[in-house]
């Protein structure tokens, strides 16, 4: 009987673990963004070594260069 609660748990525990990764996974695969990890510090001080960052298609007309709220290229 401890075996069934035990493969219980760690089933429950797997298909939790699933769905978990794949609510964060499943906007990304929606909308068509690509994730990428920073491998050199060309861009630091504002994006460093290890840093996620989301990349996706944007309009050229809609790209704005200001320091408060620019768009990083």
């Amino acid at each position: 009987m401890s075996n069934k609660k035990q493969f219980s748990r760690d089933l429950k525990f797997i298909v939790e673990l699933i769905l978990i990764n794949l609510m964060i996974l499943i906007p990304f695969i929606v909308i068509k963004d690509s994730l990428y990890v920073i491998t050199s510090p060309s861009m630091s001080p504002t994006i460093n070594v290890g840093d996620i960052v989301v990349m996706g298609n944007k309009n050229p007309d809609e790209i704005k260069a200001s320091e408060r709220n620019g768009d990083i290229l």
